[in-house]
């Protein structure tokens, strides 16, 4: 696969010229709003890559509030992950079972213990204000070592981050900061402006330097 900045001005696109689009969308269907959902996935699976191709068949990913489970379905298909798994609250009637080094789990994240997570990858896509304050807690007291985020609806602005949303003019890009400010790790917010949803900040937290 070529290196993450070569896939072009087009997320859709990309994931369509992949062989193994097919059995990605095989596998995840029925979605509902698939273009956007995809364009999502794709930005986080860029993300991912780098680590991925840097241990090659080393790294575990975990994908929380899962839904349709496109980031984990695709990681597992796209780059040498070791294995993946999709962690939601609600159980999905999908062909699970077609995809190699994936599974399902449902459980409600505020009642996961942190200590639980062997993985090395915590991802998510649109997680709403609390659940995303939640996965951050857990991937701070997990063993985890990366955290792609990419989180959705705002939740409530604190002190002192409601200056400087005042500065920014931004409630989204605001939320994102404060959120990233509660990572461990070297940590970094980067609005993917390739992701079709207007909200589209990836927060990246890596707890130690293995890149």
């Amino acid at each position: 696969m070529k290196n993450e900045d070569s896939w072009g001005g087009n997320y859709l696109e990309t994931f369509i010229a992949l062989k193994c689009a097919p059995d990605v969308l095989g596998a995840c269907y029925p979605i509902k709003g698939a273009a956007k959902e995809i364009t999502e996935a794709m930005g986080i699976i860029r993300k991912v890559k780098k680590a991925a191709l840097a241990f090659p068949m080393e790294l575990s990913l975990i994908d929380m509030c899962s839904g349709n489970a496109l980031v984990p379905v695709i990681a597992v298909h796209l780059l040498p992950i070791k294995y993946s798994i999709a962690l939601d609250k609600r159980e999905r009637g999908r062909k699970w079972d077609k995809v190699k080094r994936f599974s399902y789990k449902v459980e409600n994240i505020f009642e996961l213990n942190p200590e639980s997570i062997n993985e090395d990858i915590i991802t998510a896509v649109h997680p709403c204000s609390e659940l995303a304050t939640r996965i951050i807690y857990i991937f701070n007291n997990s063993k985890a070592k990366r955290l792609y985020l990419m989180p959705c609806c705002i939740g409530r602005i604190e002190s002192p981050y409601n200056t400087f949303k005042s500065l920014v003019k931004n409630r989204y890009y605001t939320w994102c900061m404060q959120l990233a400010s509660k990572c461990q790790g070297r940590v970094s917010v980067y609005p993917d402006k390739r992701v079709t949803s207007p909200a589209n900040v990836i927060i990246t937290a890596i707890k130690e330097n293995k890149e």
